[in-house]
C-alpha cells in the first residue's frame, strides 16, 4: 500500500536531482516595501490635500480635477455641468526676451 508518506522523498532518486536550490526574495521584499511607502505617502498626501489645505474645496469638489475619466466611473452625468473644453484651446504664449546683463 502506498502512501505520500512513503512517496514523499522519491524526487531524491531522480537522476536530474542535485541538491536543493534555494532562493533569494530579498529584492521582491525590497520592491513591495518601496511600492507600500509611495502607496502610503500618496494616501496620506491626498487626506492632507482633501481636508487640511487651504485648497479643500477644490480637492473635494468632485466636478474638478481629472473629469474626463473620474467622472465615468464615479457620478452619473444627471445634474453635472457640461466639460469644459477651452482648457483644450491652444494659446500662443509669447516668450519673454532674456534680460541683456
Amino acid at each position: 500500500m502506498s502512501s505520500v508518506i512513503e512517496e514523499r522523498y522519491a524526487y531524491l532518486k531522480s537522476p536530474y536531482f542535485k541538491k536543493h536550490e534555494y532562493s533569494d526574495f530579498k529584492p521582491f521584499y525590497i520592491a513591495i516595501a518601496i511600492c507600500t511607502v509611495i502607496g502610503f505617502s500618496l494616501f496620506i498626501l491626498n487626506i492632507v490635500l482633501g481636508c487640511c489645505s487651504r485648497y479643500s474645496g477644490y480637492w473635494n469638489d468632485k466636478h474638478t480635477g481629472n473629469r474626463w475619466i473620474v467622472s465615468l466611473w464615479t457620478s452619473t452625468p444627471h445634474k453635472q455641468p457640461a466639460l469644459d473644453y477651452t482648457e483644450l484651446e491652444e494659446i500662443h504664449v509669447p516668450l519673454r526676451a532674456a534680460p541683456s546683463l
